[in-house]
């Protein structure tokens, strides 16, 4: 920093050599003054430049115009100033336009050898904008994640539901013995190979259903078969039944007579006995009555 009569320079030197030696300098320079500052703020008044004299003074600011009428003041806190005149860098305080900020001080060397003060004044306002547009940036896309992951969600979950609800509709159909129900699902993934297992399933059990049925008929007509050969066996087994006790009726009837016969043979006998020999007796009695005497 070179201080000429216009103000402050920011001043850069090099120096001109050839075979000899330095013959020169070359110095390139800008004025540091309110212009200056104002256009490396790009004319913003917030954050505020400024560069302090030795006195320190005010020299320059980035104030928004350059009409005087609408600068107003600066005061610096001392202690930081000293601080930075120092070789330090310090955070401090400065009274800007009746507002104490937040300010920034940096030496900064003079071509005297001492040093000069470049101070960064910023209010609260843009890092409370920020913080607050932040903020609501991050309240925003929090709401708008929040709403499409409830979007997706629900979506997935009504398509997750009716399937899931195709799936157990299919299997109260079954449960009530439709074994023709088939549950509709085209697409490869999880649910879809799930609903075709069961159709496949359904199709297995209603093969074996049907095997079953044609099982039961058979056996029916078996049995069916088996019942009337019983009956008809069971028929014959009572009429034998009937001829056995017909048979042992007769076969006792002839004991009963040949007993009876052999009990009576013998009184008849003696009766029959009896009777010839009255015969005799009486054959013989009439022969005497009968011939002469």
């Amino acid at each position: 920093m070179v201080q000429i009569l216009g103000g402050w320079f920011l001043v850069s030197i090099r120096p001109l050599r050839d075979s000899e030696g330095i013959v020169g300098s070359v110095a390139v320079g800008k004025l540091i003054d309110f212009n200056s500052l104002a256009d490396m703020n790009f004319g913003r008044s917030d954050p505020l430049l400024m560069l302090l004299g030795a006195d320190d003074s005010v020299v320059a600011a980035s104030f928004p115009s350059g009409d005087k009428s609408t600068h107003f003041l600066i005061e610096p806190e001392p202690e930081y100033v000293a601080a930075a005149r120092s070789g330090q860098i310090s955070v401090g305080w400065a009274m800007v336009d009746g507002e104490r900020r937040r300010k920034a001080y940096v030496p900064v060397a003079l071509g005297s050898g001492s040093r000069s003060v470049f101070a960064v004044s910023l209010t609260k306002s843009p890092v409370v904008s920020l913080r607050d547009g932040l903020i609501t940036d991050h309240i925003m896309v929090i709401a708008a994640l929040s709403i499409l992951v409830l979007g997706v969600g629900y979506v997935v979950t009504q398509t997750i539901t009716k399937r899931i609800m195709r799936l157990r509709d299919g299997a109260v159909e079954i449960g009530n013995g439709n074994l023709s129900f088939r549950i509709e699902e085209s697409s490869n993934d999880e649910m879809g190979t799930l609903a075709r297992e069961f159709n496949r399933m359904s199709d297995r059990l209603n093969e074996k259903n049907t095997q079953l049925e044609k099982a039961n008929l058979d056996l029916a007509l078996r049995v069916s078969e088996r019942t009337e050969e019983l009956q008809q066996a069971n028929n014959q087994l009572i009429e034998t039944q009937i001829q056995l006790v017909r048979t042992e009726q007769f076969g006792a009837l002839g004991e009963l007579s040949a007993g009876v016969a052999h009990d009576l043979r013998n009184p008849l006998g003696a009766i029959r006995n009896g009777i010839y020999f009255l015969k005799s007796r009486l054959a013989k009695s009439s022969e005497l009555y009968t011939s002469p005497r």
